[in-house]
């Protein structure tokens, strides 16, 4: 049987089903596209902490705003893993860190939010590569400010207190907000950290 006969044998009996499956494939295309998030990220922050408290504050909202000067097309992200620092090593710590290495590896994160014995962690595994982790922060760092310096003495996180974070309800008062060097939007990023440090 020829391939013209196979096709008008298969038109003559599935036709109608034919009919319906490619209608519906068509609704559902359009549904799931109407329904999709087409904002960009123009930051992507990781938090690693014991609570987020972004989610009940409307600082994020204030974030986007100041990035979007023009248009509202662009979102900043916010990532949360749950981080104990009570206990270093347990279940939650380590799912936390491989993790994080993923979306490192993937430049995922443009600001690192995490307590200052994780910083200093990744600022001495940085050291040893003789690569850096974080981006300086030396422009923002002011007189009085809680910071974290790297072994070449340029400021690599700054405490959260002296942001406007301090006005959110962290559970942890010993975290630093820092600049991940390989990040996607280095500039979106100084944008930010300016903003929260303004």
């Amino acid at each position: 049987m020829s391939f013209k006969k196979k096709f008008e044998n298969f038109w003559y009996y599935y036709k109608n089903h034919t009919i319906i499956a490619i209608i519906s494939l068509i609704f559902l295309s359009y549904f799931y596209m109407s329904g999709k998030d087409n904002t960009l990220s123009s930051c992507n922050i990781l938090l690693l902490s014991s609570n987020n408290p972004f989610e009940s504050s409307s600082l994020k909202d204030d974030i986007d705003d100041f990035i979007n000067e023009d248009n509202n097309k662009y979102e900043v992200k916010i990532n949360f893993l749950p981080f104990d620092i009570e206990n270093p090593n347990s279940q939650v710590n380590i799912q936390a860190y491989q993790a994080l290495s993923v979306w490192m590896l993937a430049k995922d994160v443009d600001i690192f939010i995490a307590d200052k014995d994780v910083i200093y962690s990744y600022s001495i595994q940085d050291d040893e590569k003789n690569s850096s982790v974080f981006a300086p922060l030396d422009e923002y760092a002011k007189e009085g400010m809680n910071y974290i310096k790297s072994v070449d003495n340029s400021v690599i996180a700054i405490n959260i207190l002296d942001t406007k974070l301090r006005n959110l309800n962290f559970y942890d008062k010993s975290l630093y907000i820092s600049i991940i060097s390989n990040g996607s939007n280095l500039k979106n990023s100084a944008k930010v950290m300016s903003f929260l440090l303004k």
